[in-house]
């Protein structure tokens, strides 16, 4: 785009059309400035991310309990005493929860720790897992390891490979100028 000061005869409205596109220097710096200032928009929020949900948990839980509060107070007790009331019970759920269903996970985990071995040596042997053919033992990783690099054809197509990765890196640095 011709600058405006190259467009003597144009009037004001056609400079004014050509703006900013003129100037594709300027277009650059401010897009740089948008992605810029939206990375930092978006690492305050991350950031603030642990906080966010937080807030939202307590949103939904005042929410939750704000029929009981209300049931309450219309009864004549006041706030206060009933909501340290549903926190106590809330507490005490949770804490129930967990002497119930602690043991019950630990005790499944150890089962899983035991069985796990027995497990995939029976999986490997399922007629549906035999066409995988993901068993992948150490001698079998060496062994086909040692055949890709005892071909002569292989060797030599690493070399070159090497030799021209070297070649590109040594006519980039300075004391090759």
């Amino acid at each position: 785009m011709p600058d405006q000061s190259a467009l003597p005869n144009a009037s004001p409205k056609e400079k004014a059309r050509i703006g900013i596109a003129g100037r594709p220097f300027t277009v650059g710096f401010l897009g740089i400035l948008g992605a810029g200032a939206g990375l930092v928009v978006l690492g305050g929020v991350a950031a603030l991310s642990t906080v966010l949900t937080y807030t939202t948990i307590a949103f939904f839980l005042a929410l939750a309990i704000e029929p009981l509060v209300t049931v309450a107070a219309r009864r004549g007790i006041r706030r206060g005493p009933v909501v340290g009331g549903v926190f106590i019970v809330g507490a005490a759920a949770v804490a129930g929860f967990g002497f119930v269903a602690v043991p019950e996970i630990v005790r499944e985990t150890e089962a899983l720790i035991r069985r796990a071995p027995s497990a995939i040596a029976e999986l490997s042997k399922q007629s549906w897992f035999q066409p995988l053919d993901i068993s992948m033992s150490r001698s079998r990783v060496t062994s086909t390891l040692e055949t890709f690099l005892q071909s002569p054809s292989h060797l030599k197509t690493i070399g070159e490979v090497c030799y021209r990765w070297e070649q590109g890196l040594s006519a980039g640095s300075p004391e090759s100028s």
